[in-house]
């Protein structure tokens, strides 16, 4: 009974700040406020930590004009960590545009969490913070989002998260510099939903995007339905398409796409030539009567090897649940196929192994001081998820709970590509 209550301690204390923004941030010498700027539709409540005052205290601020400075009032010692949880309701709109408005724009280490915020805007967001990482492994709300218009520029230690395809981008219509000069950023976005984009000028120029990465996107980009007609596509600066990828390249100029500055590989390179690796499809997942059922297409197929059905309690911690085996036996294909998984399961035993690896995440960057209490609370949720999946008499569906679906392509080679996350539907 202790281990139980232990273990549901954490989980409740981990959902009652699961929906704040959080930020970290370090400052170098001593202070006497956080400066930033942001916009709200009310007063937002912070609770604010230091290394030094781990007790802290809570504020509230508000925002009404975007164009003037929120100063939060803390002391905070020379050498110190911040930590500022901000609650979700009334916040709009975080950014630091390289120090405007005298914000800490270098002291900003890293988000540590999106939160539940209806975000607004991420217009140069972070741009130019050279200290800035985004280590969040949920998801923002960007469904009210119409500008990404240099979110990221300039700052070179910014790298994208691994759950970036899972952004609902959909709305967007600005993504101009989004990556610019980051150097760093090198992933595919064949996931993306451009459906509302118009203007992208710059979005890879100098980001560090590789030519597979590159070739990936374009090819997914000019494939998609959802691509729109005449999106500003030009100086792309330093970013190299594979030979293979013109065509798909022509594609979207057909559309009416302005493409400019990038270069095609030059026969040698490596990319030239390169495969272009299996292009999803549609991926759908439901749940009825205890049963698993994942249905996706491919639009064509290289080198496949097979496919490993994959789930996840959060959408960024996935195990291995299934395998299928290509339709063609040599792997490849160039018309669109359709493949079906289904398996017996309770969905609250499939939370609960692989809430597994939800929970050992929890802690992964917890300070030394606080692994040791944390690793008692672990080994508690970890028995009672390990229980939890031997036992045949729990319910085969709760409604409450959320898991995640996605497959992962495995070339010939070993090499592999990830669809989209899907949440399954639950019937």
């Amino acid at each position: 009974m202790k281990h139980y209550l232990l273990a549901l301690a954490l989980l409740i204390s981990f959902s009652a700040s699961a929906q704040n923004f959080i930020t970290r941030w370090v400052f170098p010498t001593a202070s006497n406020s956080i400066t930033f700027n942001g916009l709200t539709a009310g007063e937002v409540v912070c609770r604010w930590t230091t290394s030094s005052n781990p007790i802290g205290g809570t504020l509230r601020f508000s925002n009404s004009n975007e164009n003037l400075p929120i100063r939060i009032a803390i002391p905070i010692p020379a050498g110190d960590t911040v930590t500022l949880h901000m609650e979700p309701a009334n916040l709009r709109r975080f950014f630091l545009n390289g120090g405007y408005n005298g914000a800490n724009f270098s002291e900003l280490t890293e988000v540590r969490q999106w939160g539940n915020v209806a975000w607004q805007s991420m217009e140069v967001a972070f741009v130019n913070c050279p200290n800035f990482k985004l280590l969040a492994t949920d998801v923002p709300n960007l469904s009210g989002v119409r500008s990404m218009k240099q979110m990221f520029w300039f700052s070179r230690n910014f790298v994208p998260p691994f759950n970036m395809d899972l952004w609902n981008v959909s709305s967007v219509t600005d993504m101009e510099s989004m990556f610019a000069e980051t150097g760093s950023f090198n992933r595919d976005l064949t996931t993306w939903n451009l459906s509302s984009l118009t203007n992208a000028a710059g979005m890879f120029s100098n980001s560090g995007i590789s030519c597979e990465n590159y070739s990936r996107t374009i090819k997914a980009w000019a494939e998609n339905p959802n691509t729109p007609n005449t999106v500003n596509f030009s100086v792309q600066r330093g970013a190299v398409y594979a030979n293979t990828a013109e065509t798909f390249r022509n594609a979207l100029i057909a559309k009416g796409w302005s493409i400019s500055m990038d270069a095609k590989a030059i026969p040698g390179n490596p990319c030239y030539d390169m495969s272009l690796p299996v292009i999803f499809g549609e991926v759908n997942a439901s749940l009825k009567n205890g049963m698993l059922q994942v249905n996706w297409a491919t639009l064509t197929e290289k080198n496949n090897g097979h496919f490993d059905i994959e789930a996840s309690a959060d959408g960024a911690e996935f195990t291995k649940i299934g395998e299928v085996l290509p339709k063609f036996p040599d792997g490849n294909s160039s018309v669109p196929l359709q493949y079906e998984f289904s398996k017996k399961m309770s969905s609250i035993i499939l939370s609960a192994c692989i809430g597994i690896l939800a929970l050992s995440s929890i802690g992964a960057s917890f300070s030394r001081h606080k692994k040791a209490r944390f690793s008692i609370l672990l080994l508690a949720g970890i028995g009672l998820s390990i229980i939890s999946c031997t036992k045949s008499s729990l319910p085969q569906e709760n409604k409450n709970s959320n898991f995640y679906i996605r497959i992962k392509q495995v070339d010939i080679d070993g090499n592999f590509k990830n669809s989209a996350v899907v949440k399954v539907v639950k019937e």
